[in-house]
């Protein structure tokens, strides 16, 4: 009886995650066409102030904290704020360096042929796994669709039925489970490692149509978790 209870709960949490999920995506790509209707040239070029700006502004700190090393001394209360003051820029640089990534994958994206499946994986602390396996599992056929392996920085791209570049055969019929889209196709979110072994399965299902997908995973716990299993190749 218990474990029905819990089958139950864990249903509608499922299908609570999928409609977040759909509403989530229906911004992103809202804000997308906005993006691409304003020239991604211009995000561009505002990218690469964003780029000197922060380096410009700890140029100058350091430069100021060894004026002030120069004038009265490496113990200086001036000199110690000085360095509080270039490793507090040189901390929210690190982070705005993520976002810049993130907004340049956008950008490709915008100038990228047909419609595709993508996002970033990383851990627990929100840095970058590279070498990752994401794969796309048929919902209804149980097999692998597509799979790509994350860069440096974490990204992934896969391009999704009727895109240039994506994989034959045909995808499989739409799924109507929770979170399904009239005419969408549904997919599981797998995460490989090196070893080909599943450290991760998204319980909420990918359901595209026409338009693309994005989404952004944490696999920190789930890489030492004594759960994971090996998968054939």
């Amino acid at each position: 009886m218990a474990d029905t209870a819990n089958h139950l709960d864990f249903g509608g949490v499922a299908d609570g995650a999928a409609q977040i999920d759909g509403e989530r995506r229906k911004v992103f790509e809202a804000g997308m066409q906005q993006l691409g209707a304003t020239a991604p040239d211009a995000g561009a070029a505002l990218l690469e102030l964003f780029r000197t700006l922060p380096a410009a502004m700890m140029s100058a700190q350091a430069a100021e904290r060894d004026r002030l090393v120069a004038l009265y001394g490496a113990d200086d209360a001036r000199v110690r704020r000085a360095e509080q003051s270039l490793a507090g820029l040189q901390q929210s640089e690190m982070v705005a360096a993520r976002a810049r990534v993130r907004a340049t994958r956008a950008l490709e994206q915008l100038r990228a042929p047909g419609s595709a499946f993508w996002g970033f994986v990383n851990d627990a602390a929100g840095n970058p796994l590279p070498g990752m396996a994401v794969q796309l599992v048929s919902r209804d056929r149980g097999g692998p669709y597509a799979v790509a392996t994350t860069a440096t920085d974490g990204f992934f791209r896969i391009p999704l039925p009727g895109a240039a570049g994506a994989p034959a055969p045909a995808p499989p019929p739409a799924f109507g489970g929770p979170g399904a889209n009239a005419g969408g196709t549904a997919f599981t979110v797998q995460f490989l490692d090196a070893n080909r072994t599943l450290v991760f399965e998204d319980l909420v299902p990918l359901v595209v149509g026409s338009g693309g997908a994005y989404r952004e995973y944490q696999l920190g716990h789930y890489l030492c978790s004594a759960k994971s299993r090996s998968v054939g190749a």
